[in-house]
Formats: C-alpha cells, structure tokens, sequence
C-alpha cells in the first residue's frame, strides 16, 4: 500500500490494573522496526500496531512483554539530622527496586578538605537510616548512599554533604624534654588537632613547689625554650591548645628538675682587721644548687702585679691573709666551689699599716769638742720606715 502510515500505542501493567494505552511511535513509509527506550525494569507492558493508508486503517495487532530487572535507582532525599560535632543521623528515600527487592544499604563518606577523596564505608543494612560516628569537628563531610539488588549495586545518590559542629582543639600529644641545662630547657609536643581551625595556638603553663599554674609562653611553634630558671630546682609544665572556640584539656603534667650549677658570685665581703702584715677578711656563705660548697679559695696579690697567690682554701667564711707588706695595697678575689665548678669571683682592696720604726743601733761618737758632739748610727735598718 502507497503511504503506509504504522502507529504503535503501549499500555503499563500494573498490579494487573491496565493503564490507558499511550502513543509511543508513528513510523511512515515501510519500517517494521520501533524501539521504546523510555521503558521501566522490571515491567509488563502491552504494545499494539496498526497500519494506515490513503485508505484507512487496520485493525490492531497485540503482543505483551515484561523488561528485564536492573540494578535499582540511586537513593535519594538524603537527610541529615541530630548534627554534632563527631556525628550525625542519616536517612533516605525507598529507591525503585527495578525488580528484585533491595535487600542491603551501603552509605559512604570522605572528607572533603582533601583533592584525592577517599571512601569510606560507615554503613551497611537494611534500614532507610543509619548513625554515623566518629568525625572530626567543623568538618564537610560528602556522603554518599547505594542501594543493591540481585543485580548489583546502584549508582550513587545525587551530591550531599554534611559540615559538623565545630569543637575545641585536640590536647596536644607527646609532651616532653629535650634539652636541660641549670636555668633552662627545651620543651617539644605534637601538633594539636585544630579540628576545623588550620590557626592553633599553644600555651604553655608552669608552677612551682605549692603555687598555682601560671602561662608563661604562647605561640604557634610546637617547641619552646623556658630560661632563667633556677638550678637544681623542680618545675611542673603542661601545654594545651586554644583556637577561636576555646582551649583545648591540658596535657598531662610534666615535671623537670634543673640541673645542679656552680656556686653563686660570692657577696658581703668585709675587711675585718687591718695590720702591718696581715689583712683579715669575712665574706657571705655562697649559695650552692644541688651539691653543697667544698670548700672556698681566697687570692691576694698587690694592686699593680698580675701576680696572685693563694692565701687560704677551706670551708669557712673568713680567712686571715698575713705576710704581706706594711703600707701596700692589695686586692683580694674570692671564691666558691663545688662539684659543678667554681663560682665568678668577688674582689676588695685594702692596703695595710706603716709600721713604726725599729730601735735603731746605738749611735757612735765620730767627734766632739767643748761645744758640739757628733754621732752617727749608719748601721740603721730603715727597711720598714716607708713613709
């Protein structure tokens, strides 16, 4: 027939109750061939044909046929409730089974703050919901849910993500010592987690022997160096960390003793007698950190020499520095020693007494007249009659 006209209609089975028949296809000329490509899964359909020309129309021809299961439909109406700031509740929507029944859920996460995500499965089960647990704080999560059938796993749902709660920082890990010296040290600790805030500061705190915890040092580097201290004595540390939504939990308490050090500068000297020969001097008892005072050293010499001498080493405050010259001035440098060492010195001038002069011998008459006598004593030591 000239102008074959071919129309084709379909009718939707569905709980054995037909659907109105619809138009899917007219074909002109003398194609047999129709494709339906907008079909469901799973789902019995009745297709009719009918011919038409110039002169009319067929009548209709029928044949009925079911598509073939699928994987199901991705699942949709993602909701996030009950949102904190390590979890959250999740639920979807039923997805169209395409045939066989969904039996299993699987729902997925990554962290979005990293270009390479990586998956990971917090859930697997029947149930339109799930908790997930175990996040981090002010954090985008993108989450994704599949739905699987005897066919497989559907594609995933539409883009979702979930941003939680902010929270305070992380305790900073692994605090502890590296380095200590007599009135300093060197603390290290391990990155905080700033859980949402990429700024974290840290405090360090410090107390003493019954005294409060007191911060001594802020600042974004995760080492410090703590100075004038005092040797041999014991500290107690803890470090934490802060950012805009508050401070972290202190770290455990770390508690370091100072090492010993040399003695202290000695200090109060005093001239406690003067005399033609010999100098008497007192000074106050040095302090000593962690190891007691051995013993302590005093060096005398005349102002103007390089020369010293060592005119007394023991323990006690005081010493008597004799044999020296009449009317000299001398220094005299003292000192304190331990085990650790020796303490700076500590320096005081004195000059000693002029000395009176000593008998001379007897004098010789050399001449003499009705007048006059003269003597001569030329054997006369004047060795201490300097002024």
């Amino acid at each position: 027939a000239t102008g074959l006209l071919l129309e084709t209609e379909s009718q939707a089975q569905v709980q054995a109750q037909p659907k109105p028949w619809v138009r899917v296809g007219q074909l002109s000329g003398f194609s047999t061939i129709f494709i339906d490509d907008h079909a469901d899964p799973a789902t019995q359909y009745a297709y009719r044909v009918k011919a038409q020309n110039d002169f009319g129309s067929s009548e209709w021809t029928e044949i009925r046929i079911e598509t073939d299961s699928a994987v199901p439909s991705a699942p949709q109406g993602l909701r996030a409730t009950q949102v904190d700031q390590a979890s959250f509740q999740l639920s979807w929507n039923r997805p169209t089974a395409n045939g066989p029944g969904i039996f299993l859920y699987r729902v997925e996460i990554a962290d979005s703050r990293f270009t390479d995500l990586t998956w990971t499965v917090v859930y697997e089960g029947q149930k339109l919901n799930c908790p997930v647990k175990g996040l981090g704080g002010g954090i985008r999560y993108l989450v994704r849910v599949r739905a699987q059938n005897c066919k497989g796993w559907s594609e995933p749902n539409e883009s979702f993500s979930v941003t939680t709660r902010a929270m305070k920082p992380s305790t900073p890990g692994s605090f502890r010592l590296r380095k200590r010296s007599p009135r300093a040290i060197v603390l290290v600790w391990n990155e905080a987690n700033g859980n949402g805030y990429t700024d974290v500061l840290y405090k360090l705190e410090m107390r003493t022997k019954n005294q409060p915890f007191k911060e001594i040092w802020s600042g974004l580097d995760t080492n410090t160096t703590i100075r004038n201290l005092q040797p041999a004595t014991s500290y107690d540390f803890r470090i934490l960390s802060s950012t805009l939504l508050g401070d972290s939990i202190p770290s455990e308490i770390l508690t370091i003793q100072t090492r010993d050090d040399t003695p202290t500068q000695i200090t109060g000297i005093l001239v406690t007698k003067i005399e033609h020969k010999s100098i008497s001097i007192s000074w106050m008892e040095s302090i000593s950190f962690g190891t007691p005072i051995i013993s302590y050293q005093v060096f005398y010499g005349e102002k103007n020499s390089e020369e010293l001498h060592c005119g007394y080493e023991g323990p006690n405050i005081k010493a008597k520095i004799s044999g020296l010259k009449s009317a000299t001035i001398y220094r005299f440098r003292v000192r304190a020693l331990n085990k650790r060492g020796a303490s700076d010195y500590s320096e005081i001038e004195q000059s000693t007494l002029s000395a009176t002069p000593e008998m001379p011998f007897p004098p010789i008459v050399t001449s003499k007249n009705s007048s006059s006598i003269s003597f001569d004593w030329s054997n006369y030591n004047n060795s201490n009659n300097n002024n």
